[in-house]
């Protein structure tokens, strides 16, 4: 098994990105990994990413800094 993006799920808020996120939500193992997984996709530095919102929730907010539109409109479509 590996971490994979699986899909854009449309909510009443907006559109939300499902992972399954392979790592077990201990000590912060999955945030790490999810962290990981969005670097490695879309091609930037773990240090651009933070976690602003749902440390323990499955529902994550993530602040992305200086993301080139042009990937995330790839990484959305």
């Amino acid at each position: 098994k590996q971490t994979e993006f699986m899909g854009v799920v449309e909510l009443e808020k907006g559109p939300e990105l499902k992972v399954r996120v392979h790592a077990r939500p201990v000590e912060g193992k999955a945030n790490d990994e999810l962290t990981r997984f969005l670097s490695e996709t879309l091609g930037i530095a773990r240090s651009r990413i933070t976690l602003l919102h749902g440390d323990k929730s499955r529902h994550k907010t993530f602040l992305i800094v200086d993301l080139p539109l042009e990937v995330a409109r790839g990484f959305f479509s």
